[in-house]
């Protein structure tokens, strides 16, 4: 057979395991769902904004970094904020992405940072709920006692 032939031959063979595996190069849909540990299927976009526990983990493993609805304490302050509430200042913000040291030793050592962020406060009082996450593994720890206990999500 002559080179023609084989190359045709190739891609067809290429296509067939494709189509028999399930590739679909004109599938635009998203595969940006995530599902929680209650089988919960949750729909993350990287323009999404969520305050949810779940939601805000699942977007981390994701795209590792903060939905964009987050903003950091600095950026609070310049916006007027001294603590409490940042509705007024900021609404549909919540604060996050600040550094979380780790003194404690709680979390596991990394050799890169922790980043913070408040959950399910969307403006209100920030509360004791909180995600940390690794920026080395993207690791995703959740305390809901400001600090003292995490559970690895």
């Amino acid at each position: 057979m002559n080179k023609q032939v084989l190359s045709i031959i190739a891609v067809l063979i290429i296509i067939a395991l494709g189509v028999l595996f399930g590739f679909n190069p004109f599938d635009t849909s998203s595969n940006d769902t995530n599902v929680t540990s209650d089988n919960t299927q949750l729909n993350i976009t990287e323009d999404g904004e969520y305050i949810t526990q779940e939601e805000v983990a699942a977007y981390i493993k994701t795209y590792h970094k903060l939905p964009g609805n987050y903003i950091t304490k600095k950026e609070a302050q310049k916006l007027g904020w001294q603590g409490g509430p940042l509705k007024s200042y900021a609404p549909g913000k919540s604060i996050g992405g600040d550094v979380f040291t780790n003194r404690q030793g709680i979390l596991p050592h990394s050799q890169k940072k922790y980043i913070e962020c408040d959950i399910d406060a969307n403006g209100t009082s920030r509360g004791a709920k909180r995600i940390v996450y690794s920026t080395e593994d993207y690791k995703v720890y959740y305390t809901d006692d400001h600090y003292n206990t995490f559970t690895e999500i």
